[in-house]
């Protein structure tokens, strides 16, 4: 119900402003994105106005988007149901239960990054608006992308869930609707529902990612590139005038939404706009005909979307000093022996880099049709992949190769229907060979769907049914604010992250942790950081209660020890036997322990 809810204000957006010649998939797609878009929009404005969301609020809100979308049904007097509407929810559906079923063994979201993420979900549903700061939790300045949190705290809250699983379940929404805005943006390429569905299909089955971000709990990136295929479907209606000035504002509302989703966004924008425009300028050169409405209808929006995020982006850019590398071009040494496998890891197992090989010949393709500059912008995204070196601003190779689906998919569909089309010739070994590159097609998605159904590396799996029971028990039994010893292991960039569900502590229980999730590095206060670091780097040394343990817990002022049997250096066995120590929870391996001798 409540996922239903949240596709209203979306639709009431499209059944007013959106393109009437767009399918049922393209505007389930559509309101899905413009819904995502005016959140995060909105949650920048009652920030900026320092105002917050409570329940009339959203009462209000959610009942002036069900009359607008009556009233534009009354309005424009449809059929109440038709075929097109019913094959677009079936598929959608589809790509729910493959998704869900993907996600089948989670309990909460996956690895590190779901942790800040959760804490962000988790701060914006307290806080009713955007954050200003992560107090009480951590003492980080917000400046974070952050349309997803935004979108799952609204979810969460009308739901009626918890952070953890608003962030799971949006999660997997999110991946289904992947898909969906790479059908949407291919329809609108190819004019053909069979090319739009194979896309789909490709991404959603066939190729690694973006199913596999599940296992890394990318769901920034998920939603940047959920909506990138819709804001790049309207630039290219806007500059062919299939916009009127009204309509124009939803190529405005989702760029917002696009950029506010991750910040990688705005890189791979700026490198497809310059080439749009371009060969858009060299298109009216050739014809010798001037259309100054369309490229006004092209920069208008996106000029006053980008003048409203100003202060945002200026305050980001002031937070991010010091904290990110902002240089906009670098080129570092790299071994590439190391890297060339792990972009075939990126790409997937065997088949995915066959599938990105295959996709070249129809990004070439689309040179020559009207879409060169979606076709110049795919190969573009293919070098800079590439173990280089190159990096533009902080964002390295291998988050080009994360994004590489949406234009493989594409572009092997293109070029799959092409192959069908020029076989389809009135010869009837012409027909054998048709229906043998159909069947291949069909082979080639089955055999990825068995590479793909479990994108979970297990490693990455931080908590299992024990862990969310102690997660429980402490929300139940332990004071907020109370600090605990948890078993950390390096990460990256000399962070150090937890081993089990004692990293969850902050997220879940807003209680504070040797590992304070990843996140607390976001921030100008150097020394915090630094004692943070060596705090959890000297947590992951510590084997029994002797000397070094004894003084982490007087220097970082512990209260609570976490601990489950399997995982990390302190385990259960030895912490029962430590003077100091009293058990007060244990089972299934999970034990929780008072520090008694402080």
């Amino acid at each position: 119900m409540a996922a239903f809810v949240l596709f209203l204000p979306g639709l009431a957006w499209w059944l007013w402003l959106g393109d009437k010649e767009e399918d049922p998939g393209q505007a389930l797609a559509k309101a899905l994105g413009y819904n995502i878009a005016i959140t995060g929009v909105g949650a920048m404005l009652l920030g900026a106005l320092k105002l917050s969301v409570n329940s009339a609020f959203l009462a209000v809100y959610l009942l002036i988007s069900a009359f607008l979308c009556v009233a534009a049904v009354l309005r424009r007097k449809p059929p109440l149901f038709f075929k097109g509407w019913i094959w677009a929810v079936l598929g959608f559906a589809l790509l729910l239960a493959w998704r869900f079923w993907q996600a089948r063994s989670l309990i909460l979201p996956n690895w590190t990054d779901s942790l800040h993420h959760t804490l962000i979900v988790r701060k914006f549903m307290e806080a009713g608006t955007l954050p200003r700061n992560l107090d009480p939790y951590l003492p980080n300045p917000f400046s974070y992308h952050y349309a997803f949190h935004s979108f799952a705290a609204l979810f969460g809250t009308i739901a009626g869930i918890e952070p953890g699983q608003a962030v799971l379940t949006l999660g997997n929404i999110l991946m289904a609707a992947a898909s969906l805005s790479v059908y949407s943006f291919t329809k609108t390429l190819s004019r053909n529902s069979i090319t739009a569905v194979l896309a789909a299909g490709l991404s959603a089955f066939a190729l690694r990612m973006p199913g596999y971000y599940l296992t890394w709990g990318r769901y920034t990136l998920l939603v940047g590139m959920f909506l990138l295929p819709l804001v790049m479907d309207e630039a290219f209606a806007a500059l062919r005038g299939k916009r009127s000035f009204f309509q124009i504002a939803s190529l405005g509302l989702l760029f917002a939404g696009t950029v506010l989703g991750h910040y990688f966004m705005v890189v791979l924008l700026a490198l497809f706009f310059p080439v749009l425009i371009m060969n858009w300028l060299l298109s009216k050169f050739s014809q010798r005909s001037w259309n100054w409405k369309q490229l006004l209808c092209f920069f208008l929006p996106l000029s006053l979307a980008a003048l409203g995020l100003l202060p945002w982006f200026l305050r980001v850019k002031r937070l991010a000093e010091g904290v990110v590398n902002t240089e906009p071009l670098r080129i570092l040494s790299v071994d590439a022996s190391a890297q060339w496998p792990y972009l075939g890891q990126l790409l997937g197992p065997g088949l995915g880099v066959v599938l990105a090989l295959l996709a070249i010949p129809g990004a070439l393709m689309l040179l020559k049709t009207e879409w060169r500059a979606f076709g110049i912008w795919a190969l573009l995204l293919g070098f800079l992949c590439l173990p280089t070196g190159l990096h533009l601003m902080t964002f390295r190779p291998d988050y080009f190769a994360m994004i590489l689906y949406f234009p493989v998919a594409v572009c092997l569909a293109y070029f799959f229907y092409w192959v069908c089309s020029w076989l389809n010739k009135p010869y009837p070994l012409y027909l054998n060979a048709q229906t043998l590159v159909q069947l291949g097609l069909t082979m080639l998605i089955v055999t990825g769907a068995f590479q793909n159904a479990n994108p979970i590396n297990p490693q990455t799996v931080l908590v299992n049914k024990a862990d969310l029971d102690a997660l429980h028990w402490v929300r139940e039994h332990i004071p907020r604010g109370a600090r605990f010893f948890v078993n950390t292991v390096p990460w990256g960039w000399e962070y150090y992250r937890g081993v089990d569900g004692g990293a969850w502590l902050l997220p879940y229980t807003g209680n504070w942790s040797l590992a304070p999730t990843i996140f607390y590095g976001q921030t100008q206060d150097y020394e915090m950081v630094a004692l943070w670091k060596d705090w959890s780097m000297r947590a992951a040394k510590v084997t029994r209660c002797e000397t070094d343990f004894w003084e982490l817990v007087e220097e970082a002022n512990l209260d609570y020890v976490y601990a489950r049997n399997g995982t990390g250096g302190l385990q259960p066995l030895v912490l029962d036997q430590c003077q100091g120590l009293v058990r007060l929870y244990i089972s299934d391996g999970v034990g929780i322990w008072f520090i008694k001798n402080k």
